[in-house]
Order: structure tokens, then sequence, then C-alpha cells
């Protein structure tokens, strides 16, 4: 008699499946997002009189640019580059009489700081002015076109999914008790402290990359290890190996590039840029980048972003702790 044919289990074609759909979604996502970075509503602040913002927005739409660029009057210069160092603004333009000045942040963004020199001096050339361009933030030696802030913390948000992931495969996608599950927090509260320390030695210390902040950034990275790894493990808990799926989609296929990659949020579809502060690689992204280069200002919203996450994560974790199958089953046994 011929062999049987052996049926391929449904749970296999599902997740085999699911694979597919999570690469596909990483290419669209990716690609969709960073293919072409295009200016859109990039704040800057501008000092000066009623008439001379009048004057920069009929600059901006006679050169097709008002829909890149977002003027943010501000009462003088010092308050605007605070602004730019909190994040409420990339640049600052000064018109003048026959100079113009414009103060860029590279280490916000060089590709913005890039694209704003270009749009401003097109409207200093169609004015008759001069324009003189001052990088108020630039970049160091060690990270020359400002990538090290996004890496480190993709490897972070990395490793926050991947050890939930690996605890859920060796001892149960849900805890056994809430005993077992706060034993499992602690387990990812001291990992993320590990990670976050060596992660921030390795760019300061060993590759010289992001200096003198070590100690803020292993903070930072602790930080973002624990929002990422204690909401993967309460997905886990509510859905199974479904959950660890989601937390790929979340942080991954639409996390990492919607927080700006190699570029910055106004320079991305509408979509990403809205999403990106409420996801942990782009509260990562920022908070790395203000620590480093900008004294820690503007914080707060993506300290109260990732803090949400880990303290529901935790919550969750243990409430829900003690059941063999998931609450929300997606895939079948």
């Amino acid at each position: 008699m011929p062999p049987r044919r052996r049926r391929v289990p449904v749970l296999t074609l599902l997740m085999v499946t699911g694979v597919l759909v999570l690469e596909l979604g990483f290419i669209a996502s990716y690609v969709g997002a960073l293919h072409a970075p295009t200016p859109s509503g990039v704040p800057v602040a501008l000092v000066g009189p009623s008439a001379a913002r009048s004057a920069v927005a009929r600059g901006l739409e006679l050169a097709g640019e008002s829909a890149a660029v977002r003027v943010v009057p501000e009462p003088d210069v010092v308050a605007a580059r605070a602004a730019v160092g909190s994040g409420a603004a990339y640049a600052v333009f000064v018109p003048g009489t026959a100079r113009d000045t414009l103060l860029v942040a590279d280490a916000a963004s060089p590709f913005v700081a890039s694209a704003l020199t270009s749009i401003f001096r097109g409207l200093a050339t169609a004015s008759g002015a001069r324009l003189d361009v001052v990088d108020m933030a630039p970049l160091p030696a060690g990270d020359p076109v400002g990538l090290s802030a996004f890496y480190l913390s993709v490897g972070w948000v990395v490793g926050g999914y991947l050890v939930a992931a690996v605890l859920g495969v060796g001892a149960g996608m849900s805890a056994e008790s809430r005993r077992a599950a706060a034993s499992r927090v602690s387990a990812i509260v001291a990992f993320s402290i590990a990670s976050g320390l060596i992660g921030a030695l390795i760019v300061d210390q060993w590759l010289g990359a992001l200096r003198h902040h070590t100690l803020e950034l292993a903070g930072v990275g602790a930080l973002v290890v624990l929002a990422t790894a204690l909401s993967t493990a309460a997905l886990e808990t509510v859905l199974g190996l479904a959950g660890t799926a989601l937390a790929i989609a979340a942080f991954v296929v639409v996390g990492n590039p919607s927080s700006g990659g190699p570029f910055a949020a106004p320079l991305l579809p509408r979509f990403f840029g809205a999403v990106g502060g409420y996801l942990p690689p782009g509260a990562a992204t920022r908070l790395v980048r203000s620590v480093t280069y900008f004294s820690g200002a503007g914080t707060t919203h993506a300290y109260a972003v990732l803090g949400s996450y880990a303290v529901l994560g935790a919550l969750v974790t243990v409430a829900l702790a003690g059941q063999r199958r998931p609450y929300v089953r997606l895939l079948p046994e």
C-alpha cells in the first residue's frame, strides 16, 4: 500500500500564514514610510513682528512650500531655541532687512535641517536677501548622521519583546499563578536594568557614538526594555502565541518606521507621523536624542508613554495569570 499522506496541521498553516502577513506588512510599512521622505507641516519657530510672519507665509505659498512648513511664532530667540530643544520646533527663522538667519539643529534630524535650509534659502533668494545658516545643535564626530539614537532604541525594543517571548515559550504564555507572574515581572525588571546599562556602555565607552551620558541613557534603556517586555508579556497572557505576533507587528512592523527611523516624524506619511510617538520605538528615540543632545528637554510625553506600557503590562500579566488557555483564543490548539 502506498504511504498515507500526512495532513499539514491547521495550526501550522495558520502560523505560516501569519509569518507571511508579518513579512509583507514589514515590507509595506518600512518602504511605505521611508521610501520618499517629504517635509509636511514641519514646525519652524519664527521670531519677528506680525508683518514678517505674513511675508514668510506669502513666500512659502508662492514657492509651493506652504504645506511643508508650519510657522510657530515665538517672542524672542531664547524662547525659539527652547522650542527646538523641547521638540516643539525643528528650526528658528529670524527674518531681517537684507540678511535672514536660520538656526537649524542637526541633532534633531540632519535630514529635516537640510530640507529646511533648502526651503528658506529659496525664500531668501526670491526676496533678494542673504541667508545665514547656523547649526545650534551639531552632531558629534561619533554620530555624524544622527542614526545612533534610532538604532540604540531599536536594539532595546528588540531585546524587550524577545525576552518576553522566550519566557513565554519556556514557562507558558500565561504564568501559572500570580506569584509566578510576579517572578516573571521581576526577571524582566532585572533584564531591563542590565540591558539599559550595558547598551549605554556600548554606545558610549566602546563605540563612542553617544558620549558622556551613560547613566541617563542606562535609565532610558531600562525603561524602554521594561515597557516593551511587559506589554508583550501582557499580550501573551491575553492572546497566547498570537500576542507575540501582535507585539512584533506593533513594535517592529509599525513602531520602527513610525519612529522616524533615519529621518523624523515630519518627513513621514501622515499615519506614521501620527502614531510614532505613542509606540515604544518612537518614544525611545525621542528620549535618547533629548537626553544626549538637548539636556532632557521635552520628554514628558515620551516618559508617560513608556511608563504606561510598563505599568499596564505588569498589571495585566499579574492580574490575569493562572490560565492554561489564553483569554482570547485566536489560534486553535
